[in-house]
């Protein structure tokens, strides 16, 4: 009969070996591919889409369009041809843990590529 003494592998969990001179540079950078497009609420590709999900769905007045600051900035992205996506996360959805570090952290340190602006990034759930 054979011994397993080394660390175990299976499918729920595995373990670790690591070694520093200070504990403190365990904190290490992690890169992941985030697929943001499992958390579309909403698309807008042109003007009339944008005022009617701002006014419809959110609520907005005409009149307080014109000092929202965000709604101007998906304005210009949109005459200047992108598409505004709207996203929704929630820290409810136990089974994604990635969409409960979204709620939390936000956008804004992700590095986003080229030819990608966030508009509202912050996070606080």
């Amino acid at each position: 009969m054979k011994k397993k003494l080394d660390f175990i592998t299976n499918s729920s969990s595995t373990s670790f070996i690591v070694a520093s001179s200070d504990e403190a540079l365990l904190k290490v950078p992690m890169t992941i591919e985030v697929d943001l497009t499992k958390y579309l609420d909403q698309k807008v590709s042109t003007l009339e889409e944008l005022k009617k999900w701002y006014v419809e769905d959110r609520y907005y007045s005409e009149d307080e369009l014109e000092d929202n600051e965000k709604y101007k900035e998906c304005q210009k992205m949109i005459e200047e041809g992108n598409v505004v996506f709207f996203l929704r996360v929630s820290e409810q959805d136990f089974d994604d843990s990635l969409e409960s570090v979204l709620c939390h952290q936000g956008l804004d340190y992700l590095n986003v590529p080229k030819g990608v602006k966030i508009i509202i990034g912050e996070g606080g759930c």
